[in-house]
């Protein structure tokens, strides 16, 4: 899957005294060879399906689109790290969600990662 590409979503709980856009705006956006667009940036959004705190709100923030590769899980962790740091958090309420391309993949392989993922579903929850 070194050539597809993905998008990810945080679902996340972040406190009120965090602006949410400006910690959006100082996450990394990881090495410019792997991004698909090198303008474009994290977007970041308020939702309501989470359920926070009296003292906090609900954010979902969204990466640029990658070209994966394994440099990634790097950069992932990196913004975990931030996120923590700054004090966001998560609850059953949130999720983690994968986008990717299937444009590179033929038939039997979009067939073998949706029975994966179908498989492997509840190993997340």
């Amino acid at each position: 899957m070194s050539n597809n590409i993905i998008g990810l979503e945080f679902e996340t709980l972040v406190p009120d005294v965090i602006n949410a856009r400006t910690l959006g705006d100082s996450l990394p956006r990881g090495g410019s060879s792997h991004l698909v667009d090198a303008n474009s940036n994290w977007e970041t959004k308020g939702d309501g399906s989470l359920r926070p705190n009296r003292d906090e709100q609900g954010v979902e923030y969204v990466t640029p689109r990658h070209r994966w590769n394994t440099q990634c899980v790097g950069w992932l962790f990196e913004v975990c790290s931030i996120m923590r740091g700054s004090g966001v958090r998560v609850n059953n309420s949130c999720g983690f969600h994968i986008s990717t391309s299937t444009q590179q993949m033929n038939p039997q392989q979009c067939h073998n990662f949706f029975q994966l993922a179908k498989r492997y579903q509840q190993a997340f929850y």
